[in-house]
C-alpha cells in the first residue's frame, strides 16, 4: 500500500470509529427519554447540547491542530470521544447526560478539520476530491451501521449498553491514525509523497518561445 493510500485508509478507519459513538444519540434518544421521563423540550435540548458544542468547537480545534499538529489533536480526540461515550452510558441523571453530551460534542470537533487538512495536503489536486469523498463516506457508513446495531442492542438490554460497548471502537483506531498522520503541517521537512502546493499559472514557464520586444526607434530632434 502506498503512503497516500495508507493515510486515507488510516483516517477513514478513524472517521468510521469516531462516528460509531457520536451517531448513537439518534437511535438511543427514545430509550433515554423513557428512562429519564423527559419532555419533548428536554429531549430536544439533549440533541442541541451535542450539536451546538460540536459545531462551535470545530474552528478553535482546527486552529489548535495548526499550532500543535493534526496527529496529536486527532488521537486525543478519539480517546476523548470514547471516554465521553462511557460517561453518557453511566449518566445517573438528565443533567449529567447534558454535560456528557456537551463534552462529547467538543471531543468530536477534534477530528474533521485536522483530518481533512491532512488529506488535502497529502493528495494532489487531481485526486483530492475522490480522497475526501472516500473519507467522508467512511464516516457516513457509521451513521448507518451504528444506530441500527445500537437499537437492537438497546432492545435486548438497555440504552446504556451501546454507549459503553461501542466506546471500544475509537481508541484502537487511534493507532493507525497515529502511524499514518504526520505530527506537523506541510513544510520544508515534509516527506516526498506529500503533495506540493500548486504553482500559480503566471509563474509557470510557457511552452513557446517569447518574442523580444522591437527595438525602440531613435528619437530625432526636430529642427
Amino acid at each position: 500500500m502506498s503512503d497516500r493510500r495508507a493515510v486515507l485508509a488510516g483516517l477513514s478507519i478513524a472517521h468510521f470509529a469516531q462516528h460509531v459513538v457520536s451517531s448513537l444519540l439518534s437511535a438511543l434518544l427514545p430509550f433515554i427519554r423513557d428512562a429519564f421521563a423527559l419532555s419533548n423540550a428536554q429531549a430536544g435540548l439533549a440533541v442541541s447540547a451535542y450539536t451546538i458544542a460540536s459545531g462551535l468547537s470545530n474552528a478553535p480545534l482546527g486552529l489548535l491542530a495548526d499550532r500543535t499538529g493534526s496527529r496529536r489533536v486527532i488521537v486525543l480526540g478519539l480517546v476523548a470521544v470514547a471516554a465521553t461515550s462511557v460517561v453518557i452510558g453511566l449518566a445517573p441523571s438528565y443533567w449529567w447526560l447534558l454535560v456528557a453530551l456537551v463534552a462529547m460534542g467538543i471531543a468530536s470537533g477534534t477530528y474533521h478539520a485536522p483530518a481533512s487538512a491532512l488529506i488535502a495536503e497529502t493528495f494532489p489536486f487531481a485526486r483530492r476530491g475522490i480522497a475526501l469523498g472516500t473519507h467522508t463516506t467512511a464516516g457516513h457508513l457509521a451513521f448507518f451501521a451504528a444506530p441500527l446495531a445500537a437499537g437492537f442492542l438497546a432492545l435486548a438490554s438497555s440504552w446504556r449498553a451501546p454507549s459503553i460497548r461501542f466506546a471500544l471502537a475509537p481508541p484502537p483506531s487511534a493507532g493507525p491514525a497515529l502511524r499514518v498522520a504526520r505530527s506537523g503541517v506541510c513544510g520544508p521537512a515534509a516527506p516526498a509523497w506529500v503533495a506540493p502546493p500548486p504553482v500559480p499559472a503566471r509563474a509557470r514557464p510557457s511552452g513557446g518561445s517569447r518574442r523580444s520586444p522591437p527595438p525602440a526607434s531613435p528619437v530625432v530632434p526636430s529642427s
